[in-house]
C-alpha cells in the first residue's frame, strides 16, 4: 500500500537536500571501498583508481539483485531496475589505509522509485528491520589496467610497487607482467580468484615458488592508479563486498490515503484523455 504521510527524515550530500515524498524514496550508502578491503570473490581497488573512477557512478541505474538482462548471458533475464543514482562523492586520505575500518568507500545517494515493482515492500521490510538489505556496486574494468596484489615477502621483487605500497606491506604484479604462477591463480571464466580464503569467507588466488610456503593473492581492478567503470549498483539481501551498506534508507510512512485512491486519479485523468488505464 503506497500512502499519503508526514515525511520522516531528509539528508543533504554536497549542499544538495534530499527528501522523500509519495512516489519516490531515497537510500544513502558506503560501498567499493578500498584495499584491505576485498570482495567475495576476491577482488580488491586502489584508494587512487577509485578517486579516478567514481564520478562514473552518477546517474546509473539501481537495479534488484543484479536483474539486469544484459548480465544474463542468454539474456532472459528481464530488467529490475528500482532506482538512479542522483550523487557520488569520494574523499581519502594521502596514506593507504591499513585497516579495514579506515578504507575509504563512495558514499552515493540513489532516488527509489515506490512505483517500481517491489520497492515499496523492500522500503517497508527495511525500515521495519523484518529483511536487512545491502548495496552490491556493478563495475568494468580492463584485465590489462589491473593485476595481482599480496602479502609482501622477503624474497619478493616489488619493482612495480611504490614504496607506499611496500611499507604498507603489499607487492603489485600487472596483469601483463604476472607469470603463468599468479595468471593460474585466478579463474577467467568466472572473473574471480579461484582458491578458497584460509578465513572460509569467499575466494582468494593461491600460489606457491620453489618449495616455498602456499601464499594467497587478490586481484586488484583497474591497478594501482587506473581507472574502472561504475555501471550503478544493485539492492540486495547479500553483497560481495564485506563492508558495503545502507547507512539511511527514507520513505513516507503508510498512512492515510491507500494506492487505489491514486491509481483511481490516473484511471479518471486517462479517461478523460481517452487513453487506457494502466
Amino acid at each position: 500500500m503506497l500512502c499519503r504521510a508526514t515525511l520522516l527524515d531528509a539528508f543533504t550530500l554536497n549542499g544538495q537536500n534530499y527528501q522523500p515524498d509519495l512516489t519516490k524514496g531515497y537510500l544513502e550508502a558506503s560501498l567499493s571501498h578500498t584495499v584491505p578491503v576485498f570482495t567475495y570473490y576476491g577482488e580488491g581497488l586502489a584508494p587512487a583508481t577509485v578517486r579516478n573512477s567514481f564520478a562514473s557512478m552518477l546517474h546509473q541505474p539501481v537495479n534488484r539483485e543484479h536483474r539486469l538482462r544484459a548480465f544474463d548471458p542468454d539474456h532472459r533475464t528481464p530488467d529490475a531496475i528500482v532506482g538512479c543514482v542522483v550523487a557520488s562523492e569520494f574523499s581519502a586520505n594521502a596514506a593507504l589505509p591499513r585497516r579495514l575500518e579506515d578504507a575509504p568507500g563512495i558514499r552515493a545517494v540513489a532516488s527509489l522509485f515506490k512505483l517500481a515493482d517491489g520497492v515499496d515492500k523492500i522500503l517497508g521490510q527495511h525500515q521495519a528491520g523484518r529483511q536487512t538489505f545491502t548495496v552490491s556496486m556493478e563495475v568494468f574494468y580492463s584485465n590489462t589496467e589491473s593485476g595481482f596484489i599480496m602479502p609482501i615477502a622477503d624474497d619478493d621483487d616489488p619493482k612495480w610497487t611504490p614504496e607506499e605500497w611496500r611499507a604498507a606491506g603489499w607487492n603489485y604484479v600487472p596483469y601483463p607482467e604476472a607469470d603463468e604462477i599468479l595468471l593460474s591463480t585466478r579463474d577467467w571464466k568466472r572473473s574471480r580468484m579461484a582458491s578458497w580464503r584460509a578465513d572460509g569467507r569467499g575466494y582468494c588466488g593461491k600460489f606457491r615458488r620453489e618449495g616455498g610456503p602456499e601464499r594467497e593473492c587478490y586481484w586488484l581492478m583497474g591497478g594501482l592508479n587506473g581507472q574502472v567503470h561504475y555501471s550503478g549498483f544493485g539492492l540486495v539481501k547479500a553483497g560481495a563486498e564485506p563492508t558495503a551498506q545502507i547507512t539511511q534508507m527514507l520513505a513516507h510512512s503508510p498512512e492515510l490515503e491507500a494506492l487505489e485512491e491514486l491509481r483511481a486519479s490516473w484511471t479518471s485523468a486517462l479517461s478523460a484523455s481517452g487513453q487506457s488505464n494502466p
